[in-house]
């Protein structure tokens, strides 16, 4: 009884590991940011500099266009978004992109 108690917590941990792993955000920035700054979006805590952000603890909920929106008001336009592997398409990138109005962080393009 104690060894199947074992062997199904050593299971779970395993299944909670790799969803662990599957939650790791990447945006790509289509113009640097001059300065890092941090951005809490979806269910997901981003940091960005340079040309990316990214976020250690995104879920799937995270790979939404108003998550994406919330990061382009911020930083700007994005050229990729993913979270995990799987990728916001490019029509919804571009919904996405089009809440890019004016950044809040400057850019270093002049």
């Amino acid at each position: 009884m104690k060894l199947r108690t074992l062997l199904a917590a050593a299971a779970l941990s395993a299944c909670a590991g790799s969803a662990l792993a599957d939650g790791v955000g990447q945006v790509t920035l289509q113009s640097p940011i001059s300065k890092p700054v941090s951005i809490i979006a979806g269910d997901a805590f981003w940091n960005c500099a340079g040309s990316a952000c990214a976020s250690g603890g995104a879920t799937d909920q995270s790979l939404t266009v108003s998550a994406c929106k919330t990061i382009v008001k911020t930083v700007g336009p994005v050229s990729a978004y993913s979270i995990g592997g799987s990728t916001l398409p490019a029509n919804l990138l571009a919904k996405c992109n089009a809440a890019a109005l004016a950044p809040t962080v400057a850019s270093t393009a002049h």
